[in-house]
């Protein structure tokens, strides 16, 4: 669940896995009303989040999550490579970009690539 405490509210850019990049909690909260989506979980995948502060007061925060979101056609399931940013302001860390990849295997790129190969 987005905590707003933790964020700088509207003041903050998010880029979904498809490209969608929307700017603060409104725009981020329309889309998934748009698409008739929620998010039903998001568990990391253990062993591959990186956490690196820098000069301390910016953080960038890496992992592997599963998703699922429930759709009007079921529930959509994916793996997703996170990237989150946080800078500290006042003692308390906020939360300012977030950026989700698609995650595929070694095998699923090279199916991807070959597909796409002009022969």
């Amino acid at each position: 669940n987005f905590d707003t405490a933790l964020s700088l509210k509207d003041n903050y850019v998010g880029v979904g896995a498809g490209g969608r990049i929307v700017y603060g909690k409104a725009a981020h909260l329309k889309a998934f009303e748009q698409l008739g989506w929620g998010f039903k979980s998001f568990r990391p995948v253990e062993g591959t989040s990186l956490l690196r502060i820098f000069n301390g007061t910016t953080a960038i925060k890496t992992d592997i999550v599963d998703v699922i979101f429930s759709s009007p056609k079921g529930d959509l399931s994916y793996k997703v490579i996170r990237t989150d940013t946080f800078i500290k302001q006042n003692g308390k860390w906020f939360y300012v970009m977030g950026q989700g990849t698609n995650y595929q295997t070694d095998e699923e790129m090279a199916e991807d690539i070959n597909r796409h190969l002009v022969k």
